[in-house]
């Protein structure tokens, strides 16, 4: 990829895709820059798995060894009725090649964090995108903060509801194809003091889950439902969010 060496990048979001996508852009020659919204690198999430093609990837990157001591091997799951009967046990084991990693997103995103920061990339934090305009030899980027630069390349890493992609193609509505179900996640407290193990809870059109990883002080929530009918909600106003999971789980 010598032809491609000093091109400069930038990389909008700094979660799992972007610092990665940072990371292998930089690893092979490229000139890269982070923008992120948020004026941090963001902890808490859900656990979600490290497999298949992706654990030869964080071993090339040097972090396997830190992510496996943070597996969470051994979780259980208990499947409730609805008198908070238990009626059904199992424990990840079934679902899990040897070799998967089991991690809360956040310490993921933390020890992706720190093997970018050993790079030459820069970071923007508190800023975002604010208009792209593509130009013969590249892109002509402006961000909300008013710095105006030009790079080779633009690669939107910033989540579903991702501006960069509205700013290129167009509202995301043209592009989502509702498949019937929604999922809320968030976290709450822990006051059933569970510790590795989950709770699950389901009837007609709708499931209840809580997740408890080894952080006694919170355990991470879903509820989930479905509907014929998509539920037109902006997803940065968590106002109407809310009011619409409490009708669905009223009762």
């Amino acid at each position: 990829m010598k032809d491609m060496e000093n091109k400069k990048v930038l990389v909008s979001g700094a979660s799992m895709a972007g610092l990665t996508s940072a990371y292998w852009l930089n690893e092979n020659g490229f000139d890269v820059t982070i923008v992120e919204r948020a004026s941090k690198i963001r902890g808490g999430g859900y656990p979600i798995d490290v497999r298949g093609s992706a654990i030869n990837v964080v071993q090339m990157m040097g972090i396997h060894e830190e992510l496996n001591a943070q597996n969470l091997n051994n979780m259980k799951f208990n499947i409730l009725d609805n008198q908070n009967n238990i009626t059904s046990k199992f424990t990840d084991e079934s679902m899990k090649d040897n070799k998967d990693i089991e991690i809360p997103r956040g310490d993921l995103t933390h020890a992706l964090y720190k093997a970018v920061q050993e790079k030459n990339i820069k970071i923007i934090f508190n800023d975002s995108i604010k208009t792209i305009v593509a130009l013969n030899n590249g892109v002509e980027t402006e961000l909300e903060s008013g710095i105006k630069k030009q790079y080779d390349l633009v690669v939107g890493a910033d989540g579903i509801h991702s501006n960069t992609r509205k700013l290129t193609f167009g509202e995301e509505e043209n592009f989502t194809k509702y498949l019937g179900h929604c999922f809320t996640g968030f976290t709450m407290e822990n006051y059933l003091d569970m510790h590795k193990e989950a709770v699950i809870y389901s009837e007609a059109g709708r499931t209840a889950i809580m997740y408890a990883t080894e952080n006694k002080e919170s355990v991470h929530a879903f509820l989930v439902f479905s509907d014929e009918k998509e539920p037109f909600v902006n997803h940065r106003n968590i106002e109407e969010h809310k009011k619409l999971v409490k009708n669905k789980f009223k009762n």
